[in-house]
């Protein structure tokens, strides 16, 4: 995504918090039919490269860390009582 390219991908694990909209790709099931009409239904309304990039940049080692960051703190917060 971070090169302008959209993914197609399962919809197991994490893979939803990322791909949440069209800019980032398509989410399908874990069958090789689902995976060719993912593939399909992203030709066939295949997003620009710029939107997908700027998608991506959400993603980056700073905001990535700075949520971690306040995850620890409000588990600490919570657990070190």
């Amino acid at each position: 995504m971070a090169c302008g390219t959209p993914v197609v991908a399962k919809d197991i694990w994490g893979t939803p918090e990322v791909v949440q909209n069209r800019d980032a790709g398509v989410l399908v099931k874990r069958t090789a039919e689902a995976i060719a009409q993912g593939v399909k239904e992203l030709f066939e309304s295949y997003p620009g490269r710029e939107a997908t990039r700027k998608y991506s940049e959400q993603f980056s080692w700073d905001s990535t860390t700075e949520g971690l960051l306040k995850l620890f703190a409000i588990v600490k917060n919570r657990y070190s009582k």
